[in-house]
């Protein structure tokens, strides 16, 4: 009796390490081994600074690695001995044979090729046959002093095209800037009244100059960028990088444009929606500026009423067009223009507490007709005449001809003392006392 407890517990730990081991083996099992690994990124074949083709499944007994490490050597051979540089590409058994001058050098075969990406061994073979091309060309002019130093003249002279250009971009930028706000200032003063032109001639010179400035500069950076774009190409150990640099900057104008492009109905949506908000918020304004003129002591839509009515209704029906008009933005569905909107929310929900304090106890004073345009009152230690009640403050004029503007906050937390509302017996006993 005293073993079997010992037995038991022997045989649940040996279970369990069985588990664990069987565990092990079938995770080891479901990794990927160092030859998948390989087989999926793939071993590049670099002469000099190019990639000529990524090797990526085995030949035969041949790893991917080897096939690559064989293909160096035999370019490098390649390139020793005298030739053109012809490539050609010839089908074989198992794949496409790349040869330079005839000389076979290495296999692209089908599984080099990407299904996923659309890739096709005819591609790849073609490219790396262009590719390998280049790279020859390239040997041959490492070799070469008089490539090196046509490649510092032709340096030379596109420094000083690109002074001379943008000396030449410089001066005209300026000539037309002033020969234009000129010609603007002519056609203001022609066609709008003297106060108005008084107001485009301070805004209008000030507009075109900065349109300008920022003209010149784009045409400036684009000089300055073809130019480093064509130094970079010059030389043979920077001619890639100089096509890749092209070849961003013109994905990246590609990407804009087709941006552009993608977006232009969502645009059109957005500003139909901000129309159509704009003419129903005009019908708004029309109907409160009628209902505006009733007199205050009527109930519902007054004068008292209607001004503060008809701002929460335009700012509502604001702010349910930019709730409609949001998926049509562009970029309102990237994840930057999602966590710019988060930023935002939290600033306007931290700091404008107080605004919306201000707001609501506005909304109380104005509906429960506790301050009227036009009335005498005392408040918070200022007394004067109602001179306007807004969503925000109480605006008071005293008899010393000065405005006070009250927060409508410390109106409603304030004993207010409208002396415009006593009681006819009140007054009479003030007149016989």
């Amino acid at each position: 009796m005293g073993l079997e407890p010992r037995i038991y517990v022997a045989g649940a730990e040996t279970s369990f390490l069985v588990l664990c081991l069987l565990s092990v083996f079938a995770y080891a099992e479901e990794l990927p081994t160092a030859a998948d690994h390989q087989s999926m990124e793939g071993v590049p074949l670099m002469i000099g600074n190019r990639t000529i083709h990524v090797f990526r499944v085995p030949f035969g007994m041949f790893t991917a690695e080897e096939r690559a490490h064989s293909a160096s050597r035999r370019i490098e051979a390649a390139f020793q001995r005298s030739g053109e540089g012809w490539t050609s590409i010839r089908p074989g058994d198992q794949g496409l044979l790349v040869e330079l001058d005839g000389q076979p050098l290495f296999y692209v075969l089908p599984g080099d090729a990407r299904d996923a990406e659309g890739e096709t061994s005819d591609e790849l073979a073609n490219q790396a046959s262009r590719l390998l091309q280049k790279a020859w060309s390239e040997s041959r002019e490492r070799s070469d002093p008089q490539a090196r130093l046509n490649a510092f003249l032709k340096l030379g002279l596109a420094i000083i095209v690109l002074v001379f250009s943008l000396f030449i971009v410089i001066k005209l930028a300026t000539w037309l800037r002033l020969r234009l706000i000129s010609h603007m200032r002519r056609w203001v003063q022609v066609l709008l009244s003297s106060r108005e032109h008084r107001r485009m001639n301070r805004v209008i010179p000030h507009l075109l100059d900065r349109l300008f400035l920022l003209l010149t500069w784009l045409i400036g950076l684009s000089l300055v960028f073809a130019f480093l774009t064509y130094s970079l190409t010059l030389f043979v150990t920077t001619r890639s990088t100089g096509e890749v640099l092209a070849g961003s900057i013109g994905d990246l104008a590609h990407e804009i444009l087709s941006g552009m492009t993608a977006a232009l109905p969502g645009m059109f949506g957005a500003t139909l929606i901000f129309l159509m908000a704009w003419m129903v918020t005009r019908i708004s304004t029309e109907f409160f500026i009628g209902a505006a003129t009733r007199p205050a002591d009527k109930p519902g839509l007054n004068a008292h009423t209607a001004p503060a009515t008809r701002r929460i209704v335009n700012a509502a029906l604001w702010l349910f067009a930019l709730a409609m008009a949001y998926p049509y933005l562009p970029g309102s569905h990237t994840e930057a223009f999602k966590g710019l909107s988060v930023i935002l929310g939290l600033m306007v929900s931290i700091g404008a507490a107080g605004v919306v304090g201000q707001i609501a106890s506005g909304i109380i004073i104005v509906y429960t007709y506790a301050l009227k345009v036009g009335e005498y009152v005392r408040t918070h230690e200022h007394e004067g005449t109602v001179t306007e009640v807004s969503l925000f403050v109480a605006r008071l004029r005293t008899g010393l001809g000065e405005e006070i503007s009250i927060p409508n906050a410390v109106v409603l937390s304030n004993v207010t003392r409208n002396f415009s509302r006593v009681t006819g017996a009140r007054v009479m006993c003030w007149i016989l006392p």
